[in-house]
């Protein structure tokens, strides 16, 4: 859809910290900025997450969009460890 895909990327690692945060704590709208509307969609997001998963999927992503500053084709980068995750 035309996204850049290093903010996607970025984004989407913004979102599994809060599920973390989420999934940690006992008063997560002090830590993320949500609505507690949006707070109580990622908990349940967040129930379904080991935090395991959530860890390996931020520190994957993030090595990604280091690798992928430097890459000729960054977007490669970017969709390789995305399809590594999803497998």
């Amino acid at each position: 859809e035309g996204k850049e895909p290093l903010q996607f990327t970025k984004d989407w690692i913004e979102h599994l910290r809060n599920l973390l945060i989420i999934k940690n704590t006992d008063r997560p709208e002090d830590m993320v900025n949500l609505s507690l509307e949006n707070i109580a969609r990622l908990k349940e997001q967040a129930s379904a997450a080991s935090l395991e998963a959530l860890s390996l999927c931020i520190r994957k992503l993030s090595q990604a969009v280091t690798d992928a500053r430097w890459a000729a084709k960054p977007r490669v980068l970017i969709e390789l460890a995305v399809i590594e995750l999803c497998s």
